[in-house]
């Protein structure tokens, strides 16, 4: 049975992409994490609906009606077509910019990182960011999850996948802990760390359809309660957030399980009206577009001396941003998306970043 569009998912990722956003372009908001909280919320959004659309796959094959090999296929090619197209086509025009000169962070070394989905692996091993490009890492260590997780999804039995996240989780926690002590550039961007958050999305995808309107509420507030308990104990030790905001993955997770169980809630209603909606189903675009339309870039590659206010400068690029991300999804993304398949996997594949 198709699968419709889970409400309120969307203005998730419009939020999530904001406070990304304002991370690179504010102080402020990158002393308070934001950037970090957004990129966990995309994390755990993806394990959400990606696993929960392995497990359906996985349960077609148990029923007869595929097999692995054409499920494992469909699944790359559709999230080939999602991902590949604009990612590529970013690499391919700052490769031909430096027939113009030489780009920033790109020739050298970390440029084959770049095509291989290495991003963070070049950064960890390095500990150097890389400037436009540094906001890759996340879309690499998403796509070395669907890697190795697609496969182990669809051979495994459906009946052991929620053991499947649990691995995820646990391999991952204890890999941040193994690497506590480590330089950032070596614990934030690590691949298997930031699994255990794909995975504990996964198992709240597939938690969601378990549990009642009345558990998923009862778990959003205990959740909630205890990430605002831990950020003011943070606070108030420490005069920083940087150890609190390690539950907000946990917060996340019970929240999608809460828009999922409670779709006409005035939450998702607030989450799902159209400004946020629309933002959302653009922000893989956005994501991607707005590290390379700084003005001091701009100025730089055309010598401009234009000079403008803080504000203005943030309102600038955010509008390019915008506009660059609604060109790209016009023209290139939703064409691409309509040759997804399956109806139903096609419209929880939408809302993955």
């Amino acid at each position: 049975m198709p699968q419709q569009r889970i409400a309120g998912l969307d203005g998730i990722r419009a939020i999530a992409v904001l406070m990304v956003f304002a991370s690179h372009a504010d102080n402020v908001a990158r002393d308070l994490q934001f950037g970090s909280i957004g990129v966990w919320a995309f994390f755990v959004l993806s394990g959400f609906l990606i696993v929960r659309i392995l497990s359906r796959q996985r349960l077609e094959i148990e029923a007869g009606e595929t097999n692995f090999a054409t499920e494992l296929s469909t699944f790359f090619k559709r999230r080939t077509l999602r991902i590949f197209p604009i990612y590529y086509l970013v690499l391919g025009c700052a490769a031909l910019s430096t027939l113009l000169g030489t780009v920033w962070h790109y020739s050298g070394a970390p440029w084959p990182y770049y095509w291989t989905y290495m991003t963070n692996i070049y950064i960890q091993t390095s500990g150097a960011l890389l400037g436009s490009f540094s906001h890759l890492w996340s879309l690499a260590i998403e796509e070395q999850f669907y890697v190795i997780a697609a496969p182990l999804f669809l051979i495994t039995p459906a009946r052991f996948a929620v053991h499947l996240c649990g691995m995820f989780i646990f391999v991952g926690l204890a890999r941040g802990m193994a690497l506590a002590d480590a330089p950032a550039t070596t614990f934030h961007f690590d691949s298997i760390f930031n699994f255990y958050m794909l995975g504990l999305g996964g198992l709240a995808g597939l938690l969601a359809s378990r549990i009642n309107r009345v558990q998923a509420s009862a778990g959003l507030a205990l959740c909630l309660t205890a990430f605002l308990a831990l950020l003011a104990i943070d606070y108030t030790i420490n005069t920083d957030i940087n150890q609190g905001i390690f539950l907000f993955p946990i917060f996340a997770a019970s929240l999608y399980i809460y828009i999922f169980r409670n779709q006409s809630s005035i939450i998702v209603r607030m989450l799902d009206l159209s400004p946020l909606r629309g933002l959302g189903r653009v922000s893989y675009g956005f994501y991607l577009y707005h590290n390379f339309w700084k003005l001091d870039l701009i100025r730089a590659a055309f010598g401009v001396s234009f000079e403008p206010s803080n504000w203005l400068r943030i309102t600038l690029e955010f509008s390019i941003t915008l506009a660059l991300a609604v060109l790209s999804w016009i023209a290139i993304e939703r064409p691409l998306l309509a040759l997804q398949g399956k109806p139903g996997h096609r419209r929880e594949l939408s809302q993955v970043a």
